[in-house]
């Protein structure tokens, strides 16, 4: 028999897992939380369609159930249903270019199954992420303690994702900038230099200083002994006490990268937000910069004015 007609879902997913598992890591080896959203993803897979189907039998209409159900029955909202849609494909594109254990053939009606479409898909939109100005951002940092305030800080000035900042070591130092071996494509080695200026790179200074230039050492060690890592929780925590004694709208640590795309963005354009975001697609940047209101008003303005220059001469 081919291995096309002997393959069940349970075996492919459980193949496939065990490469996410592999591929899917971090410059210390560990797991990055990509693979536990696959393993996630498919255990859901295998309940809806069962895991002894023979892939050979499965249908369009399977996957798009697959999704629907998690729409119905975990609220999935639509951006969540398309991600999970998107890894399931994946595994597919893997299991015929990689692994060639399925036909083009076979996994081609399954690949179109379509996106969730906004209205008319049935899932609801996301809430909307509150992103604060900076200047609002400041004054809710001001208020939590030094050591929350300090990773903060250097995410506002940078636009680092809050995991990049907390796993940092001091041979991550250079001279001008950070390199983050611990960041969101490092399974697919992309490097990542973040530039460190002003209070930034003073607070990572002293940050070296104190950790007595241990190369491996970190530079944010946990808050509590025996501790891994720090805890994430705990800064939310505390951010979300600081945001109600302020009087201003709860946001995550997440908003700052928003916040800091959105004003350099306006300031210096998208190239500049590209470059300091570490974005290889400019669109991910505009996903984080929208243009702003702001350009389409000067426009009108600038061309309002170039015509009536024109229609005075």
């Amino acid at each position: 028999a081919s291995p096309m007609r002997t393959m069940t879902l349970q075996r492919l997913c459980a193949e496939y897992a065990a490469h996410a598992a592999r591929y899917y890591v971090r410059a210390d080896k560990s797991q990055s939380g990509e693979a536990a959203n696959i393993r996630s993803t498919l255990r859901f897979l295998l309940e809806r369609i069962g895991g002894h189907t023979a892939i050979d039998k499965l249908h369009r209409r399977d996957i798009i159930d697959f999704v629907q159900a998690g729409i119905r029955d975990h609220d999935w909202t639509r951006g969540y249903a398309n991600a999970q849609l998107r890894r399931v494909k994946h595994m597919l594109r893997w299991a015929v270019e990689d692994r060639e254990v399925l036909t083009h053939e076979t996994v081609a009606p399954l690949l179109n199954a379509p996106t969730v479409q906004p209205i008319r898909g049935g899932a609801r939109e996301a809430d909307q992420r509150h992103v604060p100005p900076l200047s609002e951002a400041w004054r809710v940092m001001r208020r939590m303690p030094r050591e929350h305030r300090e990773v903060l800080t250097i995410i506002a000035m940078t636009g680092a994702r809050l995991g990049e900042i907390i796993d940092l070591r001091v041979a991550d130092v250079a001279a001008a900038h950070l390199r983050v071996a611990q960041h969101k494509n490092a399974h697919r080695g992309h490097a990542r230099l973040l530039p460190i200026a002003g209070e930034a790179e003073a607070s990572v200074r002293r940050r070296v200083v104190n950790a007595g230039y241990v190369p491996g050492a970190r530079r944010f060690p946990p808050m509590r002994m025996g501790g891994v890592n720090r805890s994430k929780n705990r800064l939310r925590v505390a951010m979300a006490r600081a945001c109600q004694a302020e009087g201003v709208r709860l946001f995550s640590p997440h908003a700052l990268r928003h916040s800091v795309a959105r004003e350099v963005r306006q300031a210096f354009g998208l190239d500049a937000a590209q470059a300091l975001l570490g974005h290889t697609p400019a669109a991910m940047t505009s996903h984080y910069a929208p243009v702003p209101a702001e350009s389409g008003r000067m426009a009108a303005a600038a061309i309002a004015d170039r015509f009536a220059r024109l229609s005075r001469a």
